[in-house]
């Protein structure tokens, strides 16, 4: 027969497992599992006029960038797309009211997009207003997102001119 003290230690071991467990989890389903939007530092240091040249370059064969225009970066076989859709959508929207058009593009695999989904906003002149994910932190859908932000205050009038690529969420590379 088991005595009181044994089954104690026996309930403390079940207790000590499941806590270490649920820590364990916690730190996969949250910490694990944010990825750099931009892995290797590609990014780093462009500015908006050279990525409109080499955007143009890549994708619109030299060609101006579309004007006034979303361009949703999205490749089929990333999950992450499931838990950006609603900034997709929101964005979109919001792009229609405005008259704007949207563009659906699969990226290349090159350098210049470097993960996706990933959007880019152009004005009346053909200038890059932003580049970046949609939204950022665990599963890009805790926040009302990057890019309807930076699209907002497009609208009123304020032009951002910004490549973010210094953020962590669900991206695919």
């Amino acid at each position: 027969m088991i005595d009181t003290w044994s089954k104690k230690r026996v309930q403390f071991g079940v207790l000590l497992a499941w806590v270490a467990f649920t820590i364990f989890a916690f730190r996969y389903f949250t910490f694990e599992r944010l990825i750099e939007f931009d892995l290797n530092g590609q990014l780093e240091g462009t500015n908006t006029a050279v990525f409109r040249t080499l955007l143009s370059q890549e994708y619109f064969s030299g060609l101006a960038l579309p004007a006034n225009t979303i361009i949703n970066f999205i490749s089929p076989e990333c999950g992450c797309n499931k838990v950006t859709q609603i900034h997709i959508n929101g964005l979109v929207k919001s792009a229609h009211k405005q008259r704007m058009s949207v563009l659906n593009m699969e990226p290349n695999h090159s350098s210049l997009v470097t993960s996706t989904p990933s959007v880019v906003i152009t004005n009346n002149n053909s200038e890059v207003v932003y580049f970046g994910p949609y939204g950022a932190g665990l599963g890009c859908s805790n926040t009302e997102g990057l890019a309807q932000t930076v699209f907002d205050n497009y609208i009123k009038g304020f032009s951002a001119d910004m490549i973010v690529a210094d953020v962590k969420g669900c991206y695919c590379h």
